[in-house]
């Protein structure tokens, strides 16, 4: 229920800001992001006119300390999350007002720390974010682009978030593309998501992902992994979607 769900919420935040309290001076800023992560989970569960509402609050609360001139990175990557979920909800000429502040953002980032995986995944959402308002070849670009910049950590440990943006990339990637270099692609899509499938975190995603590529490559969903996927998220509407085509695929009337 909502009201649980706010109020868990905002126990939540009572933590973090009583955490933020009695942390150093270096540790105070982890804390800080939390908390508006804490809020900004909080506004994306929200539906309409309420996310809306609550997207502007984080604006107005968190907008000056978050982008200010001595901002560390941690501060700026957050903001930029922000930005991303606004990208998501507005319309118009505010796409396009998002994707300019966004890129402001990176340029900031770029030049606090190249080389960084959390900068790097960073840029490869914002790029992917853009692919979705892009069509053709710009399209493609953009996700090769994304794509490019995440390879250099591909084999890192530790980066099970990153190497999924990987999968997912490599999936809409091929999805683009023509046929002859897609199926290749949609090979190391499975090749990439199967072992996040023993990440808790990732599994679910990783589960869309793999049978979403068996399914682009023009064959059947593999039936343990559509069962498991249904076992485990019954009401994920990406999961829903992607079982519903599976079972159309395989002739099911479900």
């Amino acid at each position: 229920p909502r009201a649980d769900t706010a109020k868990l919420r905002m126990e939540i935040d009572a933590l973090l800001r009583a955490g933020q309290h009695a942390a150093s001076d270096e540790g105070r800023a982890r804390w800080y992001v939390a908390r508006v992560e804490n809020e900004l989970a909080h506004a994306e569960l929200a539906e309409g006119a309420t996310r809306g509402l609550h997207l502007r609050a984080l604006r107005a609360a968190h907008h000056p300390a978050l982008t200010g001139p001595d901002a560390p990175s941690a501060y700026l990557l957050c903001w930029l999350r922000i930005v991303l979920a606004e990208i998501a909800y507005v319309r118009g000429e505010a796409v396009a007002a998002r994707f300019v502040e966004a890129m402001a953002i990176m340029r900031r980032l770029g030049a606090t720390g190249p080389g960084d995986p959390d900068i790097a995944h960073a840029r490869a959402r914002l790029l992917r974010r853009r692919a979705t308002h892009a069509t053709g070849n710009a399209r493609l670009s953009m996700l090769r682009d994304a794509l490019q910049g995440l390879m250099p950590f591909a084999d890192r440990e530790g980066l099970p978030a990153l190497q999924l943006e990987i999968a997912e990339l490599m999936l809409e990637q091929a999805v683009a593309s023509p046929l002859e270099q897609g199926s290749t692609q949609l090979a190391r899509v499975i090749d990439v998501a199967t072992p996040l499938l023993d990440v808790a975190e990732q599994a679910i995603p990783a589960l869309c992902c793999i049978i979403q590529a068996q399914l682009a490559s023009g064959g059947q969903a593999n039936e343990e992994l559509c069962e498991r996927l249904c076992a485990m998220a019954p009401h994920d509407p990406r999961a829903c979607a992607v079982l519903a085509r599976a079972a159309l695929r395989d002739g099911k009337p479900e």
